[in-house]
């Protein structure tokens, strides 16, 4: 996993846009069947908590942001809309100014890519 470091500054980016409010089921918890938009809420909710706090321990990341992450890195399905795939890229990119190349970002990509590829054959 990278350093608290990294991904505090990867929620500190901000490109300006409305971000979706994240499923109401907790991080530990997550269920099949969420979307990629609801894991990225959760994601960047997760983030916002842990960065809100004084505590950067690895349990405090357990804690907020990790298990959105790890279902991030583990992504295999293409982005459902347009809107999902800009979202996927936009995280790809904020992940990749700070941690180049991380799991979260090539696993965005990769969905962005499909659904773009999805597209195309129509």
């Amino acid at each position: 996993m990278a350093s608290n470091t990294t991904h505090a500054r990867t929620a500190a980016i901000s490109l300006d846009t409305a971000e979706p409010t994240p499923a109401e089921s907790p991080a530990a918890d997550l269920a099949d069947g969420l979307s990629l938009t609801e894991v990225i809420a959760g994601f960047r909710a997760g983030m916002a908590e842990f960065n809100a706090g004084s505590d950067d321990s690895h349990e405090r990341a357990e804690a907020t942001y990790s298990a959105w992450m790890h279902r991030l890195e583990s992504w295999k399905s293409p982005a459902e809309t347009l809107a999902e795939a800009v979202m996927a890229l936009k995280l790809a990119a904020e992940e990749n100014s700070v941690h180049l190349g991380s799991d979260v970002s090539i696993a965005m990509v990769a969905a962005a890519l499909a659904f773009f590829e999805k597209e195309a054959d129509r």
